[in-house]
Protein backbone atom coordinates (compact mmCIF):
# COMPACT_ATOMS: atom_id res chain seq x y z
CA UNK A 1 0.00 0.00 0.00
CA UNK A 2 1.20 3.37 -0.78
CA UNK A 3 1.11 6.84 0.84
CA UNK A 4 -0.94 9.21 -0.17
CA UNK A 5 0.40 12.37 -2.21
CA UNK A 6 1.23 15.37 -0.73
CA UNK A 7 -1.67 16.78 -2.71
CA UNK A 8 -3.95 14.06 -1.62
CA UNK A 9 -3.12 14.81 1.69
CA UNK A 10 -3.67 18.48 1.35
CA UNK A 11 -6.81 17.93 -0.07
CA UNK A 12 -7.85 15.69 3.17
CA UNK A 13 -6.52 17.91 5.54
CA UNK A 14 -8.54 21.18 3.79
CA UNK A 15 -11.77 18.59 3.72
CA UNK A 16 -11.46 18.19 7.36
CA UNK A 17 -10.70 21.84 8.40
CA UNK A 18 -13.83 22.75 6.32
CA UNK A 19 -16.41 20.14 8.05
CA UNK A 20 -14.57 21.58 11.14
CA UNK A 21 -15.18 25.08 10.75
CA UNK A 22 -18.81 24.57 10.01
CA UNK A 23 -18.78 22.42 13.38
CA UNK A 24 -17.43 25.64 14.78
CA UNK A 25 -20.13 27.21 13.52
CA UNK A 26 -22.75 25.03 14.91
CA UNK A 27 -21.52 25.73 18.15
CA UNK A 28 -21.51 28.96 17.79
CA UNK A 29 -25.08 28.71 17.28
CA UNK A 30 -25.72 26.71 20.09
CA UNK A 31 -24.12 29.35 21.78
CA UNK A 32 -26.36 32.22 20.72
CA UNK A 33 -29.56 30.08 21.05
CA UNK A 34 -28.22 29.45 24.63
CA UNK A 35 -27.30 32.89 25.50
CA UNK A 36 -30.55 34.07 24.34
CA UNK A 37 -33.02 31.38 26.09
CA UNK A 38 -30.84 32.51 29.68
CA UNK A 39 -32.04 36.07 28.59
CA UNK A 40 -35.48 35.22 27.97
CA UNK A 41 -36.13 33.28 31.04
CA UNK A 42 -34.15 36.61 33.42
CA UNK A 43 -36.24 38.95 31.76
CA UNK A 44 -39.63 36.96 32.30
CA UNK A 45 -38.57 36.69 36.26
CA UNK A 46 -38.09 40.47 36.24
CA UNK A 47 -40.77 40.99 33.98
CA UNK A 48 -43.08 38.62 37.20
CA UNK A 49 -41.48 40.65 39.99
CA UNK A 50 -41.78 44.46 38.38
CA UNK A 51 -45.88 43.32 37.49
CA UNK A 52 -46.61 41.85 40.68
CA UNK A 53 -44.27 44.79 42.99
CA UNK A 54 -46.48 47.67 41.30
CA UNK A 55 -49.77 45.79 42.24
CA UNK A 56 -50.77 46.63 38.80
CA UNK A 57 -51.70 43.16 36.98
CA UNK A 58 -51.54 41.04 40.61
CA UNK A 59 -50.21 41.02 44.24
CA UNK A 60 -47.08 38.93 45.23
CA UNK A 61 -47.37 36.40 48.23
CA UNK A 62 -45.42 37.21 50.65
CA UNK A 63 -41.71 35.48 50.12
CA UNK A 64 -42.21 35.49 46.32
CA UNK A 65 -39.44 37.95 46.27
CA UNK A 66 -37.22 35.83 48.12
CA UNK A 67 -38.20 32.45 45.99
CA UNK A 68 -37.87 34.61 42.66
CA UNK A 69 -34.34 36.02 43.66
CA UNK A 70 -33.08 32.52 44.73
CA UNK A 71 -34.19 30.66 41.15
CA UNK A 72 -32.97 33.76 39.33
CA UNK A 73 -29.60 33.89 41.19
CA UNK A 74 -29.24 30.06 41.15
CA UNK A 75 -30.20 30.34 37.06
CA UNK A 76 -27.87 32.99 36.53
CA UNK A 77 -25.01 30.66 37.72
CA UNK A 78 -26.22 27.94 35.49
CA UNK A 79 -25.73 30.26 32.91
CA UNK A 80 -22.23 31.55 34.02
CA UNK A 81 -21.23 28.09 34.09
CA UNK A 82 -22.66 27.18 30.89
CA UNK A 83 -20.69 29.95 29.42
CA UNK A 84 -17.46 28.57 31.03
CA UNK A 85 -18.02 25.47 29.23
CA UNK A 86 -18.79 27.29 26.10
CA UNK A 87 -15.25 28.76 26.09
CA UNK A 88 -13.46 25.66 27.44
CA UNK A 89 -15.22 23.91 24.14
CA UNK A 90 -14.36 27.06 21.71
CA UNK A 91 -10.60 26.58 23.15
CA UNK A 92 -10.36 22.93 22.27
CA UNK A 93 -12.12 23.46 18.88
CA UNK A 94 -10.03 26.25 18.10
CA UNK A 95 -6.55 24.50 18.90
CA UNK A 96 -7.35 21.50 16.44
CA UNK A 97 -8.21 24.08 13.97
CA UNK A 98 -4.64 25.54 14.54
CA UNK A 99 -2.88 22.23 14.30
CA UNK A 100 -5.14 21.63 11.53
CA UNK A 101 -4.18 24.82 9.68
CA UNK A 102 -0.11 23.86 10.26
CA UNK A 103 -0.57 21.11 7.20
CA UNK A 104 -1.91 23.91 5.32
CA UNK A 105 -0.83 26.99 3.22
CA UNK A 106 -2.38 29.55 4.94
CA UNK A 107 -2.81 29.95 8.48
CA UNK A 108 -5.54 32.13 9.21
CA UNK A 109 -6.02 31.68 13.12
CA UNK A 110 -2.57 32.15 13.91
CA UNK A 111 -2.36 35.43 11.92
CA UNK A 112 -5.74 36.31 13.68
CA UNK A 113 -4.32 35.79 16.84
CA UNK A 114 -1.12 37.77 15.98
CA UNK A 115 -3.27 40.53 15.25
CA UNK A 116 -5.28 40.64 18.25
CA UNK A 117 -2.15 40.16 20.36
CA UNK A 118 -0.94 43.21 19.41
CA UNK A 119 -4.43 44.88 20.29
CA UNK A 120 -5.35 42.45 23.40
CA UNK A 121 -6.06 44.77 25.86
CA UNK A 122 -9.07 45.82 23.89
CA UNK A 123 -10.45 42.53 22.94
CA UNK A 124 -12.32 40.42 25.52
CA UNK A 125 -13.78 36.98 25.00
CA UNK A 126 -17.74 36.44 24.23
CA UNK A 127 -18.13 33.73 26.99
CA UNK A 128 -16.19 35.83 28.56
CA UNK A 129 -18.83 38.48 28.94
CA UNK A 130 -21.27 36.09 28.58
CA UNK A 131 -20.03 34.86 31.98
CA UNK A 132 -20.05 38.34 33.58
CA UNK A 133 -23.18 39.83 32.58
CA UNK A 134 -24.84 36.51 34.00
CA UNK A 135 -22.44 37.17 37.48
CA UNK A 136 -23.88 40.73 37.16
CA UNK A 137 -27.49 39.52 37.14
CA UNK A 138 -26.73 37.55 39.89
CA UNK A 139 -25.88 40.49 42.24
CA UNK A 140 -28.98 41.86 40.53
CA UNK A 141 -31.18 38.80 42.22
CA UNK A 142 -29.61 38.69 45.39
CA UNK A 143 -29.93 42.46 45.99
CA UNK A 144 -33.56 42.37 44.98
CA UNK A 145 -35.28 40.68 48.41
CA UNK A 146 -33.21 43.11 50.38
CA UNK A 147 -34.36 46.22 48.26
CA UNK A 148 -38.12 44.65 49.08
CA UNK A 149 -37.36 44.57 52.41
CA UNK A 150 -36.47 47.85 52.16
CA UNK A 151 -39.61 49.85 50.30
CA UNK A 152 -41.60 48.00 53.12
Amino acid sequence: MSDPSPAASADTTLEQYKLYLKDLQKVGDRHERTRKYYLSLITALFTVLSLGQSGAVFKLADGTVWLVAAFGALLCALWAAHMVSYHALYGAKFALLKQLEEKLSCQLFKMEKEKLGASRPGYFSMTGIDALVAMIFIGLFLALPFLDLASK
